[in-house]
């Protein structure tokens, strides 16, 4: 088995059990971001929209965000993808090729639902209080860095080591108990495990990848400081977990930029930061959770500077150019993911 391991860093910054929890809200500074446990981000498993800014008119300016990949092996074609809207491909957005958990051999054993179908969230300040307090004889560990996915199940043919955590006594094993605790970036973070491998639909229309991605989207609570409090930091880690070596691997961040009223919208992108962006065409953004008078704006950066361009598509129904509407088949996503690093779709 070859094993390899891709990680990149994105920010988003604005101006302006089976029962277990399958999404949750990112709330620690001027956002709410909802999270799906699949790695869907700014949206609910309904594909409604939910990236908002805090503020009483509640205005959205994304959504979603997902994840694509494409590469060849063999001369193949071969793509993983998330969900998203679109009326041909996938007409309720209701296919993925990625599903929560670290991959292994049975994905219907109770005890890997339990253990991996969820997300996990915690904050710094619950991090310091049970680094302050886990010797004490009655103390109640939190149940995130009680659950933390530290390990897998090497019987079940998963990975021993998966989320990072802080080694108190370096014995390289997790023990919450003993005052190791999860590591995580920011002020707050929320930490998901999703792969390819089990695929009921093929969202793409190919063989699996044997991908296995960990995700930490991450926030810093600092009113203080304007571009932190207004900002959510992505952090991919993607393994190679197939006995493949796989060619031009690309990989693909897709943003349905929608800035309050997104009707009135233009984007446009910047290569010397690696970045794309949306903002209000009009000097006002009048309209159902609208800005208003003071129109707003967001960018997406790639802080590792590795993005080679930006593309974006019209949903449209056309009437003259075709060119510029959604990918229709495998060969239009594919070409998309292999031709850009960010990829965003036309404010509807």
């Amino acid at each position: 088995m070859k094993t390899k391991i891709l990680s990149f860093s994105l920010a988003l910054i604005c101006s302006s059990t089976l029962m277990a929890q399958r999404t949750t809200t990112l709330r620690t500074n001027n956002f709410e971001a909802v999270l799906c446990d699949n790695g869907g981000l700014f949206q609910d498993y309904q594909g409604v929209g939910k990236l908002t800014i805090k503020s009483p008119g509640g205005q959205r300016i994304m959504t979603n965000g997902l994840l694509w990949i494409g590469a060849y092996y063999n001369n193949a074609q071969f793509i993983a993808m998330q969900k998203g809207y679109n009326p041909d491909f996938d007409p309720l957005g209701s296919k993925t090729d990625f599903h929560t958990g670290p991959i292994s051999n049975d994905f219907n054993d109770p005890n890997y639902i339990n253990q991996f179908v969820k997300l996990w969230q915690i904050s710094r300040i619950d991090i310091d209080y049970h680094n302050a307090h886990y010797k004490e004889a009655n103390y109640l560990v939190h149940s995130t860095i009680r659950d933390w996915p530290a390990h897998g199940d090497t019987n079940r043919g998963e990975a021993f080591y998966l989320a990072p955590f802080h080694d108190l006594d370096s014995n390289g094993i997790y023990e919450p108990s003993l005052g190791d605790y999860p590591m995580i970036r920011g002020d707050e973070a929320v930490y998901m495990i999703f792969h390819d491998l089990n695929r009921d639909i093929a969202f793409s229309d190919t063989n699996s990848m044997g991908l296995e991605i960990h995700l930490m989207v991450y926030a810093f609570d600092q009113a203080q400081v304007y571009h932190l409090n207004n900002s959510i930091f992505l952090n991919y880690r993607i393994i190679n977990r197939s006995n493949r070596s796989y060619e031009q691997f690309s990989t693909n961040f897709y943003e349905w930029l929608s800035v309050g009223v997104g009707w009135n919208d233009l984007i446009g992108s910047d290569s010397s930061r690696a970045m794309i962006y949306a903002y209000n065409r009009d000097s006002t953004d009048f309209g159902y959770k609208g800005f208003g008078n003071y129109p707003g704006a967001v960018a997406v950066y790639d802080l590792d500077y590795k993005a080679n361009g930006s593309l974006y598509y019209n949903n449209y129904i056309p009437t003259v150019d075709t060119n510029t509407y959604y990918p229709r088949n495998k060969n239009h996503y594919f070409n998309l993911i292999q031709a850009v690093g960010e990829m965003v779709k036309s404010c509807d």
